[in-house]
C-alpha cells in the first residue's frame, strides 16, 4: 500500500481471511480497509472507518482523540507531522510484521526501521472501528 508520503510494506504477513470466523475475517476486512483510507492521506476518508462514538488513544496525539469528526479533524490538523515522526532516516517504508485478529479484536506490529517500532490495537464491531489504541516507540 501506497501513496507518495504513506507506505507500508505488507509482503511478510498473510493479509488472508482464509481460515478465521466470520466475526475475525470482518475484523481483518476492516484494518485492511483502514490501511488503505490511510494511503489516501483523506481525512474523512480515514474517519469513515470509525463508529460515530469512536475512542482512539494514541502517542501521537495530545489525549484522547473522541468522535468520527475528532478523528477527521485530528487527522487534517496531525497527518504531515505524524508521517514525519513515523517516517525512517533512510526513506525505508515502515513494514507490518504482525497482523492477528480474534472476534472483534485486531492487533498489528509495525517495524518503523531505525530499531522503531509500533503497535496498534483495535475492536472493531458492525464493521467500524469502536476502539483503537496505537503506540508508537519512537
Amino acid at each position: 500500500m501506497s501513496t507518495d508520503n504513506l507506505t507500508v510494506n505488507t509482503d511478510d504477513v498473510d493479509m488472508s481471511a482464509d481460515e478465521l470466523d466470520p466475526v475475525s475475517a470482518a475484523t481483518l476486512a476492516v484494518m485492511q480497509r483502514h490501511m488503505q483510507a490511510m494511503t489516501t492521506r483523506d481525512p474523512d476518508t480515514i474517519a469513515a472507518d470509525y463508529a460515530e462514538n469512536t475512542v482512539v488513544s494514541t502517542t501521537l496525539a495530545d489525549g484522547l482523540v473522541i468522535g468520527r469528526q475528532g478523528v477527521a479533524d485530528w487527522v487534517r490538523d496531525n497527518i504531515d507531522s505524524f508521517e514525519a515522526a513515523l517516517a525512517s532516516s533512510d526513506g525505508t517504508p515502515p513494514a507490518l510484521r504482525l497482523l492477528i485478529t480474534k472476534g472483534e479484536y485486531g492487533h498489528l506490529i509495525v517495524d518503523l526501521g531505525d530499531g522503531r517500532h509500533g503497535t496498534e490495537t483495535y475492536h472493531v464491531r458492525d464493521n467500524e472501528i469502536l476502539f483503537e489504541s496505537a503506540t508508537f516507540f519512537l
